[in-house]
């Protein structure tokens, strides 16, 4: 019998232990590291955001995971979102199901708080979308060379980062947060952690008086096995709140020519190639018949819908698109077994309500992995039924139902969690 439960601070050793076994990769160990995790452990209790949970068999503690509490933008509208992180099991424990008993404890803390949505960084993706997690936006990382980019702007308000600028960056990242569906909510100490500058992680800023316009997170990379000045510029986040910001680092990007062979630019933004005079990454590769390789991508954070008539009633100043019709969602949850549900839904003028009365003019009939990234805008439902993930009972209103279920861009998560 296996007992989910919150961790008092004398287990976190061992939570710490099963992490560092968990992801060898991460290059920890135990007798080096463990003071600095825990420090950041405790730190994370004092915010009020983090709980710390274990699943224990008698007093052994086999499995170990993080639930974070956020806000989170949804279509324009401010919702709950619970968030899961660092899920390790024992090596001894795994095949047991310790993990999956961990996660369906998450997604009861979720519902029982009243939360609509669930997220998490799936380290194998094809497990969690079992589960019941929707692939959210996907990332591209460009590889580009420092001096095919735009340097027109100048960079006179580019500075790096220092710790008084962080509570601006928050600031900064705030008002971005209002306008991007699908972020997660941060403050100044988390986007700190985020640049992380004890494990080379950097940060430039573009100040314009007291105000923060925009931040690049970024690193070097070593691109030569044995030449060491031979370098990448890591971009990891370019957040930006007008083309001005953006034009100012991109000039802040190019003078790095002289030092950096490529710049590697991650970003949601798949049209991003169009910013460079040569969108060519380093690959050389080329596809019939003659499609330059321009950048990779990867599926990142994915979401799940707890309760469909919750996120609806919850999120009454959500934005949805242009048309009028009823829609019955019929969504299969077969793991959870909680989220499933029909659901009719009424969406005019942009807003979308339950109703209660009446026939829907479409039934709609998915999985809650499928309506999840339905939901978000992260795939068309056009693409759901062409893949045969998605069955509707009128054929002629697919058209007429991507517009209305579309968001102006992918969801797009930077917390790191």
């Amino acid at each position: 019998m296996t007992e989910v439960r919150r961790l008092e601070t004398a287990h976190f050793d061992e939570f710490i232990r099963l992490m560092i076994d968990a992801y060898p990769g991460l290059g920890m160990v135990f007798d080096r590291d463990k003071d600095k995790i825990r420090e950041r452990m405790e730190e994370r209790l004092k915010s009020g955001r983090v709980g710390f949970f274990g699943a224990f068999r008698g007093e052994c503690l086999t499995g170990v995971m993080r639930v974070h509490d956020y806000t989170m933008n949804y279509r324009s509208a401010v919702t709950t979102a619970g968030g899961l992180g660092g899920v390790a099991v024992d090596l001894t424990c795994k095949r047991e199901r310790v993990a999956g008993e961990m996660i369906r404890s998450y997604l009861d803390t979720c519902d029982e708080a009243g939360m609509p949505m669930a997220v998490l960084w799936p380290f194998r993706p094809d497990f969690y979308r079992k589960i019941g997690f929707g692939y959210g936006g996907k990332k591209y990382r460009y590889s580009l060379l420092p001096s095919t980019l735009p340097h027109a702007a100048g960079k006179s308000h580019v500075k790096h980062a220092v710790d008084t600028d962080y509570d601006a960056m928050a600031g900064c990242y705030g008002r971005i947060f209002a306008n991007r569906h699908g972020m997660l909510d941060e403050t100044a100490q988390t986007i700190k952690s985020t640049v992380s500058p004890a494990n080379g992680g950097k940060a430039v800023v573009y100040r314009d008086g007291e105000e923060v316009r925009g931040f690049i997170i970024y690193r070097f990379v070593r691109a030569h096995a044995t030449n060491f000045v031979a370098n990448d510029l890591h971009v990891e986040e370019c957040l930006y709140e007008s083309p001005e910001v953006l034009g100012e680092f991109l000039s802040f990007l190019h003078s790095q020519h002289d030092q950096v062979r490529r710049i590697l630019f991650d970003t949601p933004d798949a049209e991003f190639h169009y910013v460079p005079v040569d969108p060519r990454n380093d690959s050389n590769m080329l596809y019939p018949s003659v499609y330059h390789e321009s950048h990779t991508a990867a599926v990142g954070a994915m979401y799940m819908v707890l309760s469909v008539p919750r996120l609806f009633e919850l999120t009454p100043g959500a934005v949805y698109g242009v048309g009028a019709v009823t829609v019955e969602f019929i969504v299969d949850d077969p793991w959870w077994g909680k989220a499933g549900s029909s659901t009719k839904v009424a969406f005019a003028h942009g807003r979308a309500e339950v109703s209660k009365t009446g026939r829907p003019d479409i039934e709609i009939a998915l999985n809650i992995a499928d309506f999840s990234s339905l939901i978000m805008g992260a795939v068309r439902l056009s693409r759901l039924v062409e893949y045969g993930l998605a069955k509707v009972s009128k054929a002629d209103r697919i058209g007429m139902l991507d517009q209305v279920l579309a968001t102006p861009e992918p969801p797009y998560c930077f917390t790191r969690f």
